[in-house]
């Protein structure tokens, strides 16, 4: 019988996802069937309650979010006073299901500025659902262009040698009728029709530069594989050189040259 109630559960998981694609617009990706159907049902039920929520909220700032509490001056605090004053606030915002996170080299005092005079004034829907966290990242108001770019390479890397199509597509550049530079598109796919499948691979970012919106990232390459025409073992290794170009919000590969790649 537990199998039987598991099967009627996923059933309504799925009619439930179906009526949120419908009325929300919300997307699901391909469920972890470890997962047992009723953490699933509780969590599509959590997932309605904030969209009905977030119909009809207000949009009000975080510090009345949080009830105002008083947020004293950064250049009226005492040094030694300071790593008390960001933990207050830090844990009022927490109480309030409001999480931000900073890199580990940002300072106490600008980790206090960023918060007391960035962030107590952003707008969000004033809505409160069990089990939701709102996550604020330092990094998405002030971002660190290098890092971006080295995490885009690697994201890109990844996704080449997992396999993932759509993934390199998204990372890829593309003008506004769709088309990629310098048949960048075609020579990546013609790369991964002649590979049947990677055995094994690292990519390690050694070097990032950034100019005037465009970055470069060396990196070193090494791969194994299996030919796609003849099955037999393939590698190949050395240095690979990622082009990118910033986006409003991100950064995107233009020039791919990587070991064993398809030449132009």
């Amino acid at each position: 019988m537990p199998q039987a109630d598991d099967s009627i559960q996923r059933a309504l998981n799925e009619a439930k996802k179906k009526e949120l694609r419908e009325k929300y617009g919300a997307e699901f990706y391909v469920p972890d069937r470890d997962i047992p159907p009723e953490v699933e049902g509780r969590w599509l039920r959590e997932i309605e309650e904030f969209e009905r929520q977030f119909e009809y909220a207000e949009q009000i700032t975080v510090r009345r979010y949080i009830g105002h509490p008083p947020v004293r001056p950064l250049g009226e605090i005492r040094p030694e006073e300071l790593g008390s004053e960001l933990r207050r606030l830090l844990d009022i915002l927490q109480s309030n299901n409001i999480q931000v996170t900073f890199p580990d080299e940002l300072s106490e005092a600008e980790a206090y500025r960023f918060v007391a005079e960035e962030l107590l004034v952003q707008e969000i829907a004033d809505i409160r659902v069990d089990g939701f966290t709102l996550n604020f990242l330092y990094n998405e108001f002030h971002p660190d262009l290098l890092q971006d770019a080295t995490w885009a390479a690697e994201d890109f890397f990844q996704a080449l040698f997992e396999r993932r199509h759509q993934v390199i597509m998204d990372i890829l550049s593309a003008d506004a009728s769709g088309a990629f530079p310098d048949g960048l598109r075609e020579k990546i796919l013609g790369f991964l029709n002649e590979v049947a499948v990677f055995l094994d691979w690292d990519a390690e970012v050694t070097h990032c530069s950034i100019d005037d919106g465009h970055a470069s990232i060396v990196a070193r390459v090494f791969w194994t594989g299996l030919d796609a025409a003849t099955l037999r073992k393939n590698s190949a290794s050395g240095s690979a050189l990622i082009r990118l170009k910033r986006s409003e919000t991100s950064w995107q590969i233009v020039q791919a040259d990587i070991p064993g790649l398809t030449p132009d």
